[in-house]
């Protein structure tokens, strides 16, 4: 991870974080003190950001509709460092863009394209056509490889759904709308209702298609090899 300053760090969360939450104009001095941790043990600041938006969708998922979204970042904490595993475990087997070399990179390449091929393929061709471009083109450009996964993640589902019949489409909206309302109730917005969308339709084509998720299908053909 390329290092920055405490001052970045910390205010690149904290301003992340304020946003999603509406509360406050400071991190407290727990908070801060947590913030601080993460730097120390080397945690990527998009890592912090996923871990929190992770927590604030399994929040809405479990919580009673009427209760207050966590305001404190220590709630958040072991969603954090749960993505961080995931981070060091990819970057252990090549997939972040600080550890993966060419030969590494075109194993990944290879091991997502075949993954594709088989999961998207035989339903929907030309989704799987247009996902394999998205892929060999984020990776060819030399972005984070984990990062390019996941977003061509999200791409196949999107896709998916969009090339589905009204009825599925419907099936997907009623499952995703209480889970929009109550974030929206609860003064959520922008980014992080992307993401809960994205990751319902994951989710959702799974569930109802058999298709499983890029990521999760190629660390597991990765963790076969080694």
């Amino acid at each position: 991870m390329e290092k920055v300053s405490q001052h970045f760090y910390l205010g690149e969360i904290e301003e992340f974080f304020l946003s999603l939450t509406k509360k406050g104009v400071s991190l407290s001095p727990d908070d801060i003190a947590v913030v601080l941790s993460w730097q120390r043990f080397g945690v990527p600041i998009e890592c912090v950001k996923r871990g929190v938006k992770k927590g604030i969708e399994k929040f809405l998922m479990a919580s009673d509709p009427e209760a207050r979204l966590p305001t404190k970042l220590r709630y958040y904490r072991h969603f954090v460092e749960e993505e961080f595993r995931v981070f060091q475990r990819a970057k252990k087997l090549g997939l972040s863009s600080d550890s993966w070399s060419q030969d590494s990179c075109v194993d990944i390449l290879e091991i997502a394209t075949k993954a594709i091929q088989n999961n998207v393929m035989q339903k929907f061709e030309s989704v799987a056509k247009e996902a394999i471009q998205k892929l060999k083109d984020g990776i060819n450009a030399g972005h984070d490889v984990s990062l390019v996964l996941q977003e061509v993640d999200e791409f196949i589902a999107i896709r998916i759904l969009e090339a589905s019949d009204a009825k599925v489409r419907q099936r997907f909206e009623e499952a995703v709308s209480e889970k929009e309302k109550m974030a929206k109730a609860k003064g959520l917005q922008g980014s992080i209702l992307e993401s809960l969308r994205s990751g319902e339709a994951i989710r959702f084509v799974e569930k109802v298609f058999g298709i499983r998720s890029l990521c999760d299908e190629v660390l597991r053909q990765v963790k076969v090899r080694i």
